[in-house]
């Protein structure tokens, strides 16, 4: 990525994990699944399709939102940063409905995420990557990790940690993809 990439605009890092690491409903840890090394994401690529089945019982894949933008976000609950820009996420949605909020919890117990999902009041599209197969299709060194991705399913900008101001920086982002 160049020097002007949105990934150099977010300061304020989050506490490192590993976006590969989950747990199982019953709390035990789950490995990331056997496979080739993850690969780092790029702007202008593909963003990797992946199947899930939301908090709420819906099932769909990634790939099934293409013609709308997308707002991954990973977070965990323990995870200051990502909690405070959870407000600013959830203002970007409200403001523009065609923007679809994929919020993927990557490292907390899966009765942890919940209890969060449950008080938080937020309409994103919850989900729980229990598997760590997300985490591991968009592997980073750390979370708060968000990825928007275009209407034609391309990676528009990538941020790792949260920028300062997530409602603009976010808000720039999801209008450079489309909204």
């Amino acid at each position: 990525m160049g020097a002007d990439s949105p990934e150099k605009d977010a300061p304020d890092a989050a506490q490192p994990a590993g976006a590969g690491s989950a747990a199982a409903a019953d709390g035990t840890a789950v490995p990331a699944p056997a496979a080739p090394a993850a690969v780092a994401l790029q702007e202008g690529a593909a963003a990797p399709d992946f199947p899930y089945t939301a908090v709420d019982g819906t099932a769909s894949t990634l790939s099934a939102h293409r013609g709308s933008v997308v707002l991954i976000n990973l977070w965990a609950s323990w995870c200051g940063p990502c909690v405070a820009e959870m407000p600013e996420i959830d203002r970007l949605e409200q403001e523009n409905p065609d923007l679809v909020v994929l919020a993927v919890n990557v490292s907390d117990r899966a009765d942890d995420a919940r209890s969060y999902i449950d008080g938080a009041g937020y309409g994103f599209t919850w989900i729980l990557d229990t598997s760590g197969e997300i985490g591991f299709l968009y592997p980073s060194s750390g979370i708060p990790y968000t990825v928007i991705v275009d209407k034609e399913g391309a990676i528009s900008s990538i941020y790792m940690g949260s920028p300062r101001d997530p409602f603009a920086t976010y808000g720039d982002a999801i209008r450079k993809a489309g909204i």
